[in-house]
């Protein structure tokens, strides 16, 4: 429990007591402590009872193995079957970039992603963002051209499969925090031209997708918590 405290940083609906914070780490003074008490026990326990603590030390052991074994053959056997499952998510297309299309608030913090094997910036803003609060979008841009004729692009020249996993893998990171994200493509000539428009969001300021498209595309979230 000690090491799952230092581990993971996210909320806990409940703490043992005391906790100390200092220079922003905080200690648990109280779970430390209760750690030490049964260690102690163990030690004493070990010295005057060798033979039963001996017994109980490789029956632990077995059971780790079993289970650690059990739990890598479960986790070969998941990957295998999320690799062939992806989330369907729903194209919408606006002529401009603005907040109320994907329904975010002012402040927002925005989330540039295009590798989906690299997602460790998304986890972190994850773990400690509030979405109650604070909206997150995850923006991926999408480098593109005009259609013939300079028409509005195809679905297929904006989302295509690698951004299909791209946000599958993006929705799983904040169902796992139980947090709501927003998602958005934006095709450009340039990623930095993406990006620009997708800083739209934050601003709360109303741009036309022009150059190269006449058209962005929002991803409804499907409101996860």
């Amino acid at each position: 429990m000690l090491v799952l405290r230092l581990k993971y940083k996210g909320d806990r609906g409940w703490k043992v007591p005391p906790n100390v914070t200092i220079g922003g780490v905080e200690i648990p003074i109280g779970l430390a402590s209760v750690c030490m008490v049964l260690v102690a026990t163990a030690v004493v326990t070990l010295f005057t009872k060798s033979v039963a603590t001996i017994s109980g030390l490789i029956f632990a052991g077995v059971l780790f193995v079993v289970f650690t074994g059990s739990e890598q053959i479960k986790k070969r056997k998941l990957a295998h079957t999320d690799a062939k499952v992806q989330e369907h998510f729903q194209l919408l297309h606006e002529d401009t970039v603005e907040r109320e299309s994907i329904g975010v608030r002012p402040g927002n913090i925005l989330i540039t992603a295009r590798d989906y094997n690299a997602l460790n910036h998304l986890r972190w803003v994850m773990e400690r963002v509030n979405t109650k609060e604070q909206d997150v979008v995850c923006m991926a841009g999408r480098i593109t051209r005009l259609s013939p004729g300079g028409s509005d692009l195809a679905t297929e020249q904006i989302f295509g499969d690698y951004e299909q996993t791209l946000f599958t893998r993006t929705v799983a990171i904040a169902e796992k925090y139980g947090k709501h994200i927003s998602l958005l493509v934006v095709p450009a000539v340039d990623i930095w031209v993406a990006i620009v428009l997708g800083e739209v969001c934050k601003a709360g300021a109303e741009i036309p997708a022009r150059n190269p498209a006449r058209s962005w595309s929002v991803l409804d979230a499907l409101r996860r918590t």
